[in-house]
């Protein structure tokens, strides 16, 4: 009888796991799982923030709509669970929440109407990387994205910009760092709940370094005088958990919210390439103004290899080269996967990303070197290594450059500037691929495509630029938008219904075209429908679009 009790379980299972309900990586846990014993899990709720109606400097909101729908919807919810669930942490970055609970009461919660899917609190890790002897020579990776030249030649060395990272800690004391660790609100310990910095395992302290390491004329970092905070989301292993991970994407939500946020973060771990978890937190902090930059993992050469948070369509995935732009062996290989939420287009850096022909899903989104790299570690020390793992910090030391010299612009336009000028070369045409994806990074051509910031905001002509139109209108099937031009600047039109419910978010250089549909991909029905350009910190006038009855 208990035999079979146990089978229609696992047909239960089986069956929630299709609908949604379940992960499909918990439905084989949970058939390990004896009768009674407990499992960690994250419950995601359907009812989730949409922050995309808001505007780039609105983060205050944005944090306290975040909070609303949280605090909206999971207690009552918990409360229906009362004494079924143990260690329970909330959380508000996404709709969820994380507990100890048995196996029996599992196919209860997932089968609940306001439940989207139930995960297992699993591990993730580091990506693989290896190490070797420690010299001390002129840093080769430094010259090879250009990173002197923007110094000596642009004079933009990340001053007055605060980087980021979730890794094994940093030692933030290494000479390298020169005091510019920021204490008031730069450090969160998901795993020990220490106060102050440290790194059991030189990680995080060498990935730091590769971003901001300067010491003397040892310059071993991108942005040689940018600040830096750091969250320990990884133990003395390198493996952390998704409730601990969650916690840290979280921190870095509350410092956006208050204007302490950091402009970049550096993330070198991941897991399964179908995992869905950390989207819709990765996706919120997106649009808080933080950006990602994510290692896509040393899973290489295969194709389909990618690992997620890293190929994610709504933040930057990076693979690892050598001094001689060859891609390493190890570098995980796109493309990412072609199902939701990958394909959620208002979330797109690329805005054809899912469309683009022959290659589309395309990661990583561009590479850095990550082969025999040499930066700080443990014990004030220095070591050289290789890996996927150094790919994102050479990425957000180029950010912090950038922002620099333009601290309005926002992730979507930083992906714009760095993936249009990454060098390629002809053994890896045609470009974009999924072994370099866009190219190689180059700062110094990055930061001769940023537009002042200065400028940019004391133009005369922003709303002359922010004026748009639309052609046909009344539209059937299609139409098109156009803005006044702005050396090649990211446009953005959101468009809204006649209730002010917004329906889609168009986002790309110079003309726009929509195709009637939602971001959902349904054909919106005939009425009026109001689109509204931006650009950068800037919005314009609202237009009126009509649908009428389509032609076929």
């Amino acid at each position: 009888m208990k035999q079979g009790l146990w089978i229609l379980s696992v047909i239960l299972w089986a069956s929630l796991a299709t609908a949604g309900g379940l992960d499909p990586g918990l439905v084989v846990r949970l058939s390990s799982l004896n009768p009674g014993e407990e499992i960690s899990v994250i419950v995601h709720l359907k009812a989730q923030a949409d922050l995309i109606m808001f505007r780039p400097d609105q983060q205050p909101a944005m944090v306290a709509e975040l909070h609303r729908v949280a605090d909206g919807t999971q207690p009552a919810f918990l409360a229906r669970f009362e004494g079924k669930l143990k260690a329970v942490g909330r959380f508000w970055i996404y709709n969820g929440f994380v507990c100890t609970v048995k196996r029996e009461a599992i196919l209860d919660l997932a089968s609940q109407p306001e439940v989207d899917f139930v995960c297992e609190n699993a591990t993730v890790h580091l990506a693989d990387y290896e190490s070797s002897p420690g010299i001390n020579t002129i840093e080769w990776n430094l010259r090879k994205v250009r990173a002197d030249s923007v110094w000596r030649q642009r004079g933009y060395t990340g001053q007055g910009v605060v980087l980021g990272i979730i890794d094994t800690g940093v030692d933030a004391d290494h000479p390298v760092f020169g005091n510019r660790w920021r204490q008031q609100d730069g450090w969160y310990d998901a795993i020990n709940g220490q106060s102050t910095p440290y790194d059991d395992n030189g990680h995080g302290t060498f990935a730091m370094g590769i971003a901001v390491g300067a010491g003397g004329v040892d310059t071993i970092g991108v942005a040689p005088q940018a600040q830096f905070i750091a969250a320990k989301g990884l133990n003395a292993g390198g493996g952390g958990t998704f409730a601990q991970l969650d916690s840290c994407l979280q921190w870095y939500a509350y410092l956006a919210g208050i204007g302490r946020g950091a402009a970049a973060v550096i993330n070198a771990w991941g897991g399964a390439r179908s995992e869905t978890h950390f989207w819709q937190g990765c996706r919120n902090l997106q649009l808080l103004g933080t950006n990602l930059a994510f290692s896509v993992g040393s899973g290489g050469p295969g194709p389909g290899t990618v690992a997620a948070p890293g190929n994610y369509s709504c933040l930057f995935g990076l693979g690892a080269t050598d001094n001689a732009d060859a891609i390493g062996s190890f570098s995980a290989r796109g493309p990412a996967p072609d199902s939701f939420p990958w394909d959620s287009s208002a979330a797109w850096l690329d805005p054809q990303w899912g469309t683009r022909s022959p290659n589309h899903h395309i990661k990583p989104d561009l590479v850095a070197p990550g082969v025999n790299i040499r930066s700080s570690y443990n014990s004030h020390g220095f070591a050289t290594m290789s890996g996927t793992s150094w790919g994102p910090p050479h990425l957000v030391g180029a950010i912090a450059l950038i922002k620099q010299k333009n601290s309005f612009l926002t992730p979507a336009q930083q992906w714009q500037i760095i993936t249009s000028t990454c060098d390629t070369f002809s053994w890896g045409n045609p470009y974009p691929n999924q072994s370099y994806g866009w190219g190689r990074l180059n700062c110094l051509r990055a930061i001769d495509a940023t537009p002042s910031g200065v400028e940019a905001e004391a133009s005369p002509t922003l709303q002359e630029a922010l004026h748009l139109s639309v052609s046909p209108n009344p539209m059937r099937e299609r139409c098109v938008f156009s803005m006044g031009s702005a050396h090649g600047a990211s446009n953005t039109v959101r468009l809204y219904d006649a209730t002010g419910r917004l329906i889609r978010c168009l986002l790309g250089k110079g003309s726009l075209p929509w195709d009637g549909r939602s971001e959902q991909g349904k054909r919106v029905p005939n009425g009026v429908y109001f689109a509204v350009p931006e650009r950068g910190e800037g919005t314009g006038a609202k237009i009126v679009v009509v649908r009428q009855e389509d032609s076929r």
